[in-house]
């Protein structure tokens, strides 16, 4: 797993593949698949473990199902909570740190 991310860091970081020519977007896309390969390495880690201690569904792994409207309000609650926290601290780093 360490090794997935630092090849993925390794291409974030190298300028030759990540920043294009003016008006090209050509570099972004070895990035994009990097992300997008380590997330389901990361996902495939996560079910493995869960399934050595009997956790075998993905159901069993987020919750299973909502039962009432007022458990889908209360996790578009928390999102929104959430977002707002990560909203709040992204303008205060920029603050802080300049643009």
């Amino acid at each position: 797993m360490p090794t997935a991310s630092a090849v993925c860091g390794r291409f974030a970081s190298d300028p030759a593949l990540t920043v294009p020519a003016a008006g090209q977007h050509v570099g972004n896309v070895s990035v994009y698949l990097c992300v997008i390969v380590s997330e389901l390495v990361l996902a495939e880690f996560i079910w493995f473990g869960a399934s050595r201690r009997g956790a075998t569904s993905v159901r069993d792994l987020i919750g299973g199902r909502w039962s009432s409207l007022k458990e889908i309000l209360l996790d578009v609650a928390v999102a929104a909570g959430l977002w707002l926290v990560r909203t709040a601290v992204a303008t205060f780093m920029s603050f802080i740190m300049g643009p």
